[in-house]
C-alpha cells in the first residue's frame, strides 16, 4: 500500500531514512537533490523549521543539519515505513546467524555492510 504523503511529511521521512542510513545530521541541501523534491534548499530549510517547531526534528548543534527527534522516528514507524517480505537471501541470512542466546544488541551492534543487499 502506498501512501500519499504531503510535502511536510515527504521531507521528514527522507531526513529519518537519511539518519538512519549514516547516522550524521542532515542537510537541507541534501534533502533538496533528493529526486522526490522539485523544491530548493530554502523551501526544505523552511518546512524544517516547522518540522523541529513540531518537536519531530532537531539540531544538534548551531549550523549543523537536523536528527530526528523519537516522535519524528515514531511518526515514521507509523505513517511512512513500508515493509516488504523479506527475500529468499536475507530469510537464510537469518536462519544462520540468529543464534537464540545472543542478545538483540549484537545485532542492532553490527554495521549495516554486516548484512546482505
Amino acid at each position: 500500500m502506498v501512501v500519499a504523503l504531503s510535502r511536510t511529511e515527504l521531507i521528514l521521512k527522507l531526513i529519518v531514512e537519511q539518519y538512519l542510513l549514516d547516522g550524521q545530521p542532515v542537510s537541507s541541501k541534501l534533502i533538496a537533490e533528493h529526486q522526490a523534491l522539485a523544491v530548493s534548499s530554502a523551501t526544505v530549510r523552511n518546512t524544517m523549521v516547522q518540522l523541529e517547531q513540531q518537536g519531530l526534528i532537531r539540531s544538534p548543534h548551531t549550523s549543523a543539519g537536523r536528527v530526528p527527534t523519537t516522535a519524528g522516528i515514531r511518526l515514521f514507524i507509523d505513517k511512512m515505513l513500508q515493509l516488504e517480505p523479506l527475500t529468499d537471501k536475507w530469510q537464510r541470512e537469518l536462519t544462520t546467524r540468529l543464534v537464540p542466546q545472543l542478545p538483540i544488541s549484537y545485532f542492532v551492534s553490527k554495521p549495516a555492510n554486516y548484512w546482505p543487499t
